[in-house]
């Protein structure tokens, strides 16, 4: 694992898939799988590589009795309109908002 997995790890209890090509970040919490950030670097993107991150996470959330996953993007970020789309094509619906989040979900 990476420095920066050990970081998130330690200081918010997230787990990480990563590769040279960039990483993803999930958290367990009960029978929900949260999906923190994706980060792919510029010349690896479209590649479908965000989507074997998340493939892999699915598997781990299974195997830990999770029902869903949960996913959310601010809108106010750069590139969200990009990840939203990326979330939807991925198979993720619309949960809710709140403030300046949008809330999605998708059962695995």
């Amino acid at each position: 694992m990476s420095l920066y997995g050990d970081y998130i790890k330690e200081r918010e209890g997230k787990e990480i898939v990563e590769s040279g090509h960039g990483f993803a970040s999930y958290k367990i919490i009960g029978q929900e799988c949260h999906v923190g950030d994706v980060y792919i670097k510029p010349e690896f993107r479209k590649a479908g590589i965000a989507s074997d991150f998340v493939d892999e996470i699915v598997k781990m959330a299974r195997e830990a009795g999770c029902n869903f996953l949960i996913a959310t993007v601010a809108p106010s970020l750069k590139g969200a309109t990009i990840s939203l789309i990326s979330q939807l094509a991925y198979g993720f619906e619309l949960h809710s908002a709140h403030e300046d989040f949008i809330i999605l979900k998708k059962e695995i």
